[in-house]
């Protein structure tokens, strides 16, 4: 079975310049999302999809892994992963003669995924017979519950009058996707053209390993992250 990891790497960003290139740990942010692939064990094919040739210099440091250019619609701020993922896809099957298998989505942003997680979340999509999808995920704090959506008129709450009152026990425990891991039948994402397929299934990871890099103060949290761990 074809286990391709996709690693999404745009060059440029809007809020940090050459992201994906900065360093955590002394290592960027897309060289450690190929480390825990390699580090897993689980994939066959480790696949970085980019727009830009420092992102392919970077890459190439890697031997094992193969590098897909993206055309510039599907590397601008509105184009949507599962896009990128589809052309990585697509162009695998026309240029490599890879097709089917299952396939995993790493954020370069979510840089204390390790190849632990990985293996993990991979078990859990191997027990559930690669249906549906597994996708990383961390418990909240704050309850969606208890949160509400601005309206024409006014203000509703998101589910029910009363869980904006009830006592937080009371409600089921709620998760919010981090990022870091997207598990899916190669058929299954190409033909519904999304990420969340049901059964749906999450790898919960904590909120620490969660860290999504969006700004220059989380790749100092990263930094003192990986210094602790170690």
């Amino acid at each position: 079975m074809n286990k391709i990891a996709i690693i999404l790497a745009r060059q440029n960003s809007k809020g940090i310049p050459l992201k994906n290139l900065q360093p955590v740990g002394g290592i960027s942010l897309l060289g450690r999302a190929i480390q825990s692939a390699i580090e897993s064990g689980v994939f066959t094919h480790i696949v970085v999809s980019t727009d830009g040739e420092l992102i392919v210099q970077e890459a190439q440091k890697y031997p094992d892994v193969l590098i897909i250019k993206r055309p510039d619609e599907l590397a601008n701020d509105t184009a949507s992963s599962i896009s990128g993922v589809i052309h990585a896809l697509d162009t695998l099957k026309q240029v490599y003669n890879v097709s089917g298998g299952v396939v995993c989505l790493l954020q370069p942003t979510s840089p204390l995924r390790t190849g632990k997680h990985i293996q993990e979340s991979w078990a859990l999509f191997e027990q559930q017979q690669f249906s549906g999808c597994v996708i990383s995920a961390c418990g909240l704090e704050q309850h969606p519950y208890k949160c509400l959506v601005k309206t024409e008129q006014d203000y509703e709450p998101v589910h029910l009058l009363t869980d904006l009152e009830a006592p937080r026990q009371q409600l089921p425990k709620a998760y919010a996707p981090n990022g870091a891991i997207y598990w899916n039948d190669v058929d299954t994402l190409k033909h519904h053209q999304r990420f969340f397929n049901k059964p749906i299934c999450l790898y919960e990871m904590n909120e620490q390993d969660s860290l999504d890099i969006d700004s220059p103060n989380d790749l100092i949290k990263a930094d003192k992250a990986l210094f602790l761990r170690n």
